[in-house]
């Protein structure tokens, strides 16, 4: 009884805890909550840390601490982990979440210290001796420069409110000095007075003279400038598409995957804000975050919709000036040095799995941007360093639009390319944080062949399944002078898009297999299947169940009304007798009508026989004719000598017979 007691009181304490620390928790500083809260699901593989902030109500200072906080926690997880299990933290303290201790013991060691008194606070102050002794143990075995971050920070000025020359001046008023150097500096002499920066100091990159470079501990957030919208926190890759784009004032120009709005900006800005630009993305809160940014910085010539650009109309007359596209499609992300793949990444297969349908689905993207009548320069560029998502969908492209479209070089004098495991690699430009100074980034340019037009242009027919399994493009492709099937129209009719390889002659059976999946895709027609509650759908009897299951509905109303006249209306008892045999005429009347209509259904069923069996039937009964023939000749051709033994041999046994 002692011993149960005990228990009793053991559990009623961690429950007790448990109440404790919900109060508690309650007067921990917001930031950490709402960090736990994102680091959680960026360790669930539910996205990176952008995408995941992106579907937060987080804004202002409070969005840029969580973001802030949260990829720092990433860099330094694999050694926070190792601290975590060396002093037992979630085992003393069995209320603690593993990714809030994290985020706490990180702030104790590598921040400014933990704020306030609540409960875990005081929890991690007194383990915070073991907690220095379990990190001076695994900061022996733990490499920090693989973790360090080695390339500056960049800041493009917003041209459209103010000049290089204004920001210049207001940052020399600060106590900044320029870095200068010559005309004749080498890109690695550069590139070693970036790695020498120290902190008050800057200088202009060497590709983009609207670009300014600060070493990697400047907190740029703080300046008037970056809350004004003078200058923003751009990475240079990210500078790179809008460079090869080079659209000019007065341009129509379309941003397919415009979210946040940092290149949307870029472009109304070497367009000095005279024009037009379509932005579009389909995600709300990152759409909400556009409008923000774009009105921040002043952009006037920017239309944006909420939509997704796959299912924008490329043939829309407002889109006949689109000459420069810029698509920046949903990536992995595996090129931003603040995401830590061991972390949100997990198995293999996971990640082949996933970019096969990233893959996929930028190859849609792609290929409907080419789409547009009269774009001429198509820029393509990922924040990835894989090959799948870049140049293989580059290669799966220029497959298909090799004859409208050709890869052009981005940035020749760029020292990084792409893959030489493709053709076309040569001619893409890639980025990455050792040679480049930059994060991972990828960039391609399509450009529109001379002489080339709409008049062979591929167009293809939109996918109505929303299962996104893009394995391979499967959309049936039609010339510029073909008619395009409504198929809204076709939706009744059920007739399948007649394939390129269909040969003339091929059973019926066979065909409709291969045009089983298009018609898949027409949803009214499965809905209109499942409210029949036809099961068995088999593709040469479809119609005949659904008329005899419409017949049968019909014959069910008749009856119904039949009956319903026979108990309203008040009859004698001689007329009962009359009324109740016409009943049964109409009821044997309904019968044979029924009967007839399954007949000639079946009739018509019969008739609607492949050819391939009746080729059949055909071939048997040939072979069959064929045997009783020869068997006629073999019998015409026994010898007479045969004929006349058998004669005499009857004869015989005739006398015989005779004489008995």
């Amino acid at each position: 009884m002692a011993e149960i007691s005990q228990y009793n009181i053991n559990v009623q304490d961690k429950i007790n805890n448990k109440k404790t620390f919900v109060q508690e928790f309650e007067r921990v500083p917001p930031c950490y909550k709402e960090a736990e809260k994102v680091l959680s699901q960026v360790k669930a593989c539910k996205g990176n840390v952008n995408t995941v902030m992106g579907k937060t109500r987080l804004r202002g200072s409070l969005f840029k601490k969580v973001h802030s906080l949260v990829s720092k926690v990433l860099i330094y997880w694999p050694l926070l982990e190792k601290i975590l299990e060396d002093t037992e933290l979630l085992v003393k303290e069995s209320y603690f979440r593993k990714e809030f201790a994290g985020i706490l013991v990180y702030e104790q060691i590598f921040g400014k210290g933990l704020p306030g008194e609540s409960r875990p606070v005081q929890a991690i102050r007194r383990n915070e001796k073991e907690i220095k002794e379990a990190y001076n143990n695994a900061k022996k075995d733990f490499d920090f420069s693989s973790i360090r971050r080695t390339h500056p920070r960049y800041a493009r000025v917003n041209t459209i409110v103010t000049s290089v020359s204004a920001v210049l001046d207001d940052l020399r008023k600060n106590d900044y000095q320029q870095v200068t150097y010559d005309r004749n500096t080498s890109l690695d002499g550069y590139m070693n007075l970036v790695k020498s920066l120290q902190t008050g100091y800057f200088l202009i990159d060497y590709h983009f003279k609207d670009l300014l470079v600060f070493p990697s501990e400047e907190n740029l957030t703080r300046w008037h400038l970056y809350q004004n919208g003078h200058i923003f926190i751009q990475d240079k890759s990210s500078y790179i598409p809008v460079h090869a784009l080079n659209p000019k004032p007065g341009d129509t120009v379309l941003d397919a995957c415009a979210a946040p709005g940092m290149k949307t900006i870029h472009i109304a800005a070497a367009m000095k804000n005279e024009g037009k630009i379509y932005a579009y993305d389909r995600d709300k809160s990152r759409f909400d975050t556009l409008k923000e940014t774009l009105n921040a910085a002043q952009v006037t010539i920017a239309e944006a919709e909420h939509e997704d650009f796959y299912l924008v109309n490329a043939d829309d007359p407002k889109f006949r000036s689109v000459e420069c596209i810029l698509l920046d499609p949903s990536c992995s992300g595996s090129g931003m040095v603040s995401r830590m793949d061991s972390v949100t990444d997990t198995e293999d297969s996971k990640n082949t799995l996933r970019l096969q349908k990233l893959a996929g689905f930028q190859i849609l993207l792609l290929k409907h941007a080419l789409l547009f009548r009269s774009v001429k320069r198509v820029v393509y560029s990922t924040c990835s360093v894989t090959e799948e998502e870049n140049e293989y969908v580059v290669h799966e492209v220029l497959n298909t639009f090799g004859n409208m479209f050709k890869l052009v070089s981005v940035m020749p004098d760029w020292p990084i390319r792409g893959s030489d495991n493709f053709e076309h690699g040569h001619l893409c430009l890639r980025a990455n944080s050792n040679e480049s100074l930059t994060n991972g980034f990828f960039v391609a340019m399509f450009e529109r062949l001379e002489g080339a037009t709409g008049e062979s242009f591929p167009l293809y027919l939109p996918r109505q399944n929303t299962n996104r399994k893009f394995k391979k493009d499967k959309r049936k492709t039609f010339g510029a002078n073909e008619e395009i099937p409504n198929v809204k129209q076709n939706e009744k009719e059920c007739v399948p898009i007649k394939e390129e390889n269909d040969i003339e002659g091929e059973p019926a059976r066979k065909k409709h297999k291969k045009s089983k999946k298009s018609a898949k895709d027409v949803d009214n027609v499965t809905e209109k299947v499942m409210e029949l509650k036809v099961e068995n759908f088999d593709s040469n009897v479809s119609e005949v169940k659904e008329n005899s299951v419409i017949i049968k509905m019909e014959t069910d109303l008749e009856e119904n009304a039949v009956k319903k006249k026979g108990k309203n209306s008040q009859i004698a008892p001689e007329e009962n007798i009359n009324a109740a045999s016409e009943t049964t005429d109409e009821t044997e009347c309904n019968s044979a009508k029924k009967k007839r209509k399954r007949n000639r259904k079946k009739s018509e069923s019969q008739d609607t026989l492949s050819d391939e069996n009746a080729l059949r039937l055909k071939m048997e009964e040939d072979i069959e004719n064929e045997k009783k023939l020869n068997i006629k000749q073999e019998d015409e051709e026994i010898p007479s000598e045969v004929h006349s033994k058998k004669s005499r041999k009857k004869k015989c046994k005739d006398k015989k017979k005779q004489e008995e």
